[in-house]
């Protein structure tokens, strides 16, 4: 797709790629300038460009954030270690990952307004998959960045070409995409917004003495494309771009961070601590608790450890013998599980770690010797006069049995953790429509088989999750996505299972990132991805999506409910309670 911006602005290019929900790169020319835009399923989530002073790190240093002294150090373990800058930007210490994440997102947003302020130039848009690894996508709002950039144009002819024919009449929106307060907004752009309240044609609205006013027409045209505006003479809602909540960081947030492997030596001293601590069931400096706390805080500190450990596990090669240090304490910290949810409500810590200790000394008991065999009364019977074994059917006469295989050594089974309250794993959801969605199936499968080979893993997996088997539900919702891989509504139950089981849990993320990139209208999704941040106590990303599920469906109880418990004064909810009064 190839567009000349002289004759078509770069709004309306990026407009449509994210209401047809494209995925590539938009490649932006002008001169010797060079600035690409990625998109996934419709959202724009990268930019870059080829001018210095677009560059994460000079744009840091002359923000000031960064000073020249880091800017040159963190540049020379990127070149060391190969890592991208703002890796080494946590690497060296300079900045967290949250620092890091905002400051990419506002770069990003730079880059992308930019290109709005282009009147010449091509613009070249290749489809294909998303180059951006998902940890380096931003979350940024294509309808803020509408709003936006449109404000930034300086060609009346391209904001004219933008909104085509002037006769049509327009009206305020009932919910905008996007949180939008008056305050702060220009003269124009309020006399516009009082004069949409009934519908008016977009001339009307630019109207001023003498004729079209330019900043009148551009506020029109940025209210429009950002959605605070909508079409008064269409039956149908016209098609807008994916609803994205601008959070100002990267899409993912920090629940998946991981020990670094460089870092060997910081982890074998920690387990070391927790191997000497666990041992001796220290309280204070193993679970960080008071010696009468009550049950339900042993519980969950011994939840947050498991976590922990199997974050410290992920974080050393297979091979390392720290791996088997870390199963030690995975296993003290599994059974002391077991024992505290086993224990009344009103036990206490002290109590049931006493009563660990007591099983895990009667474990390490050694075994009486066993009884010497009694002697028989018969015979021994000559090898040559012993019967042989008839042969089996199908077998040689002549075939030797081999030995029996060894036995696997018996493995010490962990329980399962409970979900928390208020998971998000509480509801179902429709099955979808496998038929459409099914990976090339074998050869000899029939499209039938696929169909009940999906019924028996969804009926499975309801099971499990009832019987609050989380581990073993996600490893059969795997499976599902993978017979399905483009069904929503299976990523969704995949995400919710993950999210019960707490060695999952802050792997859920993901899938639900994927159930709302394959439906990103489906404000069902939007809807339990809060209540999974709310779980996970993130109440800025909570607020977000349900501000999104409630703009999708201004009626879904839930959404408002949460809503107005998390954020009782958002906008969303106050243009909700405007248009149902």
């Amino acid at each position: 797709m190839l567009t000349d911006i002289a004759q078509s602005p770069i709004s309306e290019t990026i407009r449509k790629l994210s209401v047809e929900r494209r995925s590539g790169d938009l490649q932006v020319r002008a001169g010797r300038m060079v600035k690409i835009a990625f998109f996934d399923h419709g959202r724009l989530v990268f930019a870059a460009s080829n001018l210095r002073r677009d560059r994460l790190g000079e744009a840091l240093v002359a923000d000031g954030r960064i000073t020249q002294n880091d800017f040159d150090r963190v540049s020379a373990l990127m070149r060391a270690d190969r890592r991208r800058f703002g890796e080494a930007l946590v690497q060296a210490g300079v900045m967290d990952r949250y620092e890091v994440g905002t400051a990419v997102a506002r770069q990003v947003r730079r880059v992308a307004l930019s290109l709005f302020e282009l009147t010449d130039g091509a613009a070249v848009f290749e489809e294909r998959a998303a180059p951006i690894p998902l940890e380096y996508m931003v979350s940024l709002s294509v309808h803020r960045l509408l709003y936006d950039g449109i404000r930034s144009m300086k060609s009346q002819e391209l904001v004219l070409k933008g909104l085509g024919n002037l006769d049509r009449g327009l009206v305020l929106a009932e919910v905008p995409p996007f949180p939008f307060e008056r305050r702060g907004r220009s003269a124009e752009e309020l006399d516009v917004l009082d004069m949409a309240q009934r519908r008016v044609t977009i001339r009307r609205l630019g109207w001023a003495e003498g004729g079209l006013s330019f900043p009148r027409v551009r506020a029109v045209y940025a209210l429009l494309g950002a959605g605070v505006l909508r079409e008064a003479d269409v039956a149908a809602p016209v098609p807008q771009p994916v609803l994205q909540t601008d959070t100002g960081m990267f899409l993912l947030s920090a629940l998946q961070s991981r020990p670094d492997p460089s870092l060997r030596e910081a982890i074998g001293k920690e387990v070391q601590q927790e191997l000497e601590h666990s041992a001796r069931l220290d309280r204070q400096g193993w679970l960080k608790l008071a010696r009468t706390a009550p049950r339900d805080e042993l519980v969950r500190a011994l939840e947050e450890k498991m976590e922990r450990y199997h974050a410290l596990r992920d974080g050393v090669a297979p091979d390392d013998a720290l791996r088997t240090e870390i199963d030690v304490i995975l296993g003290r910290a599994a059974s002391a599980l077991r024992l505290a949810r086993q224990a009344p409500e009103t036990a206490i810590a002290e109590a049931v770690l006493r009563r660990h200790a007591a099983e895990a000394a009667a474990a390490v008991k050694p075994l009486p010797p066993p009884a010497p065999p009694r002697a028989s009364t018969r015979p021994p019977v000559p090898a040559a006069q012993r019967a042989p074994a008839p042969p089996r059917a199908g077998t040689p006469a002549d075939a030797v049995t081999p030995p029996p295989p060894p036995l696997a050594p018996m493995s010490v089974p962990v329980p399962l953790a409970a979900a928390p309250a208020g998971a998000p794993g509480e509801q179902t959801h429709p099955p979808g429509r496998p038929d459409e969605s099914m990976r090339t199936a074998a050869p000899g499968a029939s499209a039938f088989e696929g169909r009940a080979q999906i019924e028996h893993l969804l009926m499975e997996g309801e099971v499990r999750m009832t019987v609050a088997d989380y581990a073993n539900a996600v490893k059969v919702y795997e499976k599902l996505v993978n017979v399905a891989p483009k069904v929503a509504a299976f990523h969704l139950r995949l995400a919710v299972a993950m999210a019960c089981y707490p060695r999952t849990a802050k792997l859920a993320e993901r899938e639900f990132y994927e159930a709302a990139r394959l439906e990103p209208d489906n404000a069902e999704i939007h809807y339990q991805w809060g209540l999974y941040y709310k779980v996970m106590k993130i109440k800025s990303r909570a607020v977000a999506e349900m501000r999104t599920a409630v703009r999708l469906s201004p009626r879904h109880k839930g959404a408002r409910a949460e809503l107005e418990e998390l954020s009782p004064k958002d906008s969303a909810l106050t243009s909700l309670k405007k248009l149902f009064r």
